[in-house]
């Protein structure tokens, strides 16, 4: 079963593309003006391990320096005094109070119209098409906006596996206009008064904080559109250690904003449709995905069929991604994907599980057996005990 739903995952992926190949944007980026109503907020917390890449970052945009505002987000170490030596703004927190909490510390003194969410490790491939990116999202009236986002090009077989996966997921997920699910953290635009509501509603919990952002805006009926045509490079994890430790940190927030917003994936739109096949089959049905694992050793012929018909796919798409990609590197590519699910899914998703039990256990506590009611009704994430909401007044959409 762990092949199988790759592979089906593949499959469906590859059918909405088709599907969506007449409805893709292309910009014709000669004829758009440009338009400078937008600023950049980057949060940073101690940047000292990841001192070159972020140099490299801000020098990248360095001709948008007037536009930028870095929050650090309460550092032990000498970030602040690096950034001002390299001549850019810098506004410190004294307390570390998330990315999210640093970038709502700043947005209510911004003016521009736009906002741009970067990361400090990540960076435009053609910077100078911001503002013309500014411009068309402003014609089309857009609320947010998602790019592609792929890995800073190195050497290193480690990377390659990234480049692939990211090639794919980019391909398969967010090719439908309609069903752009989440805004990657490395890099989004936003509508000020929109990102501001949302960031104000936003927990401060981390875990998952770009898709939390995504799927409020789109409960509330904001319009996100894909922009393949520009793309963003991003630091990624270069260790096995590390990637371990990112993805961990993936599967707790999906886990999270799927419980947080189960409802969503009940509507009738294609978004629906989408959260409900990525509830069921990546989430739901993960503990039979990894009961299932000792198949492959028992009938290694089914495993070799898997193997093939996953690999085949796997090439397809990545001739129609028009990704140059090493031989070596989409052998191995199966056996990458499969640790990925059974390794720091798995732990992501325990992380996730352990964590959601610590909060109901003291929220118990400080209730008390008395006010056991109170208590259900404070689980408002969990499917039994739904408390159905009052009806939403017409201010509460964006």
């Amino acid at each position: 079963m762990i092949s199988l739903t790759g592979i089906i995952d593949v499959i469906v992926g590859i059918i909405q593309a088709i599907r969506a190949k007449r409805k893709r944007i292309k910009i014709n980026w000669e004829n758009l003006n440009e338009d400078f109503d937008f600023t950049i907020i980057i949060p940073v917390y101690n940047i000292i391990d990841k001192l070159d890449t972020v140099r490299k970052a801000l020098k990248e945009i360095e001709m948008f320096k007037d536009r930028i505002v870095i929050v650090d987000d309460g550092s032990d170490d000498n970030t602040v005094e690096i950034i001002k030596e390299w001549g850019f703004r810098i506004i410190r927190n004294e307390t570390n109070r998330k990315k999210i909490g640093a970038i709502l510390s700043v947005l209510s003194q911004i003016k521009t119209q736009w906002i741009v969410l970067m990361d400090s490790d990540s960076y435009p491939q053609s910077s100078q098409l911001l503002p013309k990116l500014i411009s068309f999202l402003r014609q089309r009236q857009i609320d947010a906006c998602a790019v592609k986002v792929l890995p800073i090009p190195r050497d290193k077989w480690f990377i390659e596996f990234q480049k692939m996966e990211y090639s794919l997921a980019m391909f398969l997920k967010n090719f439908l206009q309609r069903r752009v699910v989440c805004i990657s953290g490395a890099f989004g635009v936003f509508r000020k008064d929109v990102l501001e509501k949302i960031t104000k509603e936003q927990s401060l919990k981390w875990e998952g904080e770009d898709l939390e952002r995504t799927l409020r805006i789109l409960e509330k009926g904001g319009r996100i559109i894909y922009i393949p045509d520009f793309v963003v490079l991003t630091k990624c994890p270069e260790t096995l250690i590390d990637l371990v430790k990112q993805r961990i940190i993936w599967a707790h927030g999906l886990i999270r904003c799927s419980l947080k917003f189960w409802k969503l994936a009940f509507s009738r739109e294609a978004l629906g449709v989408y959260l409900l096949y990525n509830l069921v089959m990546n989430v739901i049905c993960h503990p039979f995905k990894l009961l299932s694992l000792p198949l492959l050793f028992i009938f290694p012929q089914s495993f070799l069929f898997l193997y093939i018909i996953y690999l085949l796919l796997v090439i397809f798409i990545s001739k129609r991604v028009k990704e140059k990609v090493k031989t070596r590197t989409l052998l191995m590519f199966p056996f990458y994907s499969l640790f990925l699910v059974i390794v720091p899914t798995t732990l992501g998703y325990c992380r996730a599980i352990l964590h959601y039990l610590k909060e109901s256990s003291l929220r118990f506590f400080l209730f008390g057996n008395n006010n056991l009611a109170l208590f259900l009704i404070s689980q408002r994430s969990c499917f039994v005990f739904q408390i159905k909401p009052a009806s939403k007044s017409a201010s509460d959409s964006i």
